[in-house]
């Protein structure tokens, strides 16, 4: 007993909290909208072909929400194609290859993600935009773009002696990493830009049947970065543009769907150039693979491999017969059939 004659060891008992009434949740109906005009397809055709990919998913609103926001900002930080010969005078679009292959090169060795080459080579185009860069430097700017590219990307990316190391010790430790803040303070920071792995993965569900086509895509992705004059289109042109070749190259009856039109927002007739393009880039290196392998690019010998089923031997295609295909998808010959 206390002072007051209460007894203090005693418990003291309280009322449980009562819990606030749950609100009821209605779920919001899915719609699923869609638009076949510039499609190439008469609208009875696209509305009982065209798929909805993203129902299947639990995150489906937030799919549709990056996409919107990686076709809004793809164009944002996306280099200029007229550097070299301009504003950069003591480096050409080979040794740009050369770099780009070299990093594909570094990639394997460190087991590194694609996303993580594709974000790298943004890096370092956008760079060459913004300060002049010498040939003895230029491996370094590669370099200190991959390490920054892995720090955005991988969990546990290569560190600073690794690089030092794969770069046969051309560059110091010291110097890697004051190239490492040059390319921050000259892109302020800004390293979230979109590549082809902002679109790849959503067209690839929405035309690839088979995991060798997905294969195929990818490599064709990689692949056009080796060439500076691929620079001209988008990311986004760039992934439809691979899934429409990939499915040409499948032989696929219809190179083109609703369902891609639908989640491209692109008609192939569109893409007529940079496909074209993409499939000349591929016919000389299909060329070399096939009768000079120890020439091959690091890019082709990385999708020779079984776990890529490939597809860096599989042949090009008729170029002639590929313009044809174009014809099905023409908006005027659509409208004169309708």
């Amino acid at each position: 007993m206390d002072s007051d004659g209460m007894n203090v060891d005693e418990p003291v008992v309280r009322k449980p909290v009562a819990l606030p009434s749950l609100t009821s949740y209605t779920p919001r109906p899915y719609l699923f909208k869609y638009d076949h005009n510039d499609s190439g397809f008469d609208e009875r055709t696209y509305a009982s072909l065209v798929r909805d990919i993203d129902a299947p998913t639990p995150c489906a609103k937030l799919a549709r929400e990056l996409d919107i926001y990686y076709r809004k900002h793809e164009a944002k930080y996306l280099p200029e194609a007229s550097y070299i010969g301009t504003y950069q005078t003591d480096i050409n679009e080979k040794m740009r290859t050369i770099l780009v292959d070299w990093l594909v090169e570094v990639g394997e060795e460190y087991d590194l993600d694609s996303q993580t080459f594709h974000k790298a080579v943004n890096l370092v185009d956008r760079c060459l935009t913004k300060f002049k860069i010498n040939r003895k430097q230029f491996q370094l700017l590669g370099c200190a773009c991959m390490m920054i590219a892995a720090k955005f990307e991988e969990v546990y990316g290569p560190n600073v002696e690794e690089f030092v190391y794969i770069s046969d010790q051309t560059y110091t430790a010291e110097e890697m990493l004051e190239m490492e803040g040059k390319v921050l303070q000259a892109l302020e920071y800004r390293i979230a830009s979109t590549t082809c792995y902002g679109f790849i993965t959503r067209y690839m569900n929405a035309g690839c049947n088979t995991d060798k086509q997905r294969s195929l895509v990818m490599y064709l992705c990689d692949f056009a970065l080796l060439y500076y004059h691929m620079l001209r289109y988008r990311p986004s042109e760039i992934a439809a543009s691979a899934v429409y070749l990939a499915r040409f190259m499948s032989k696929e009856k219809h190179p083109w769907t609703p369902t891609l039109h639908h989640y491209s927002k692109y008609n192939p007739w569109d893409l007529k150039n940079c496909i074209l393009d993409l499939c000349r880039i591929h016919k000389v290196e299909n060329e070399v693979v096939g009768t000079q392998r120890d020439k091959a690019k690091a890019v082709s010998e990385k999708f020779l491999a079984e776990k890529f089923h490939g597809v860096s031997a599989i042949p090009s295609p008729d170029e002639v017969e590929l313009d044809k295909s174009f014809f099905l998808y023409d908006p005027r010959q659509s409208s004169s059939r309708s």
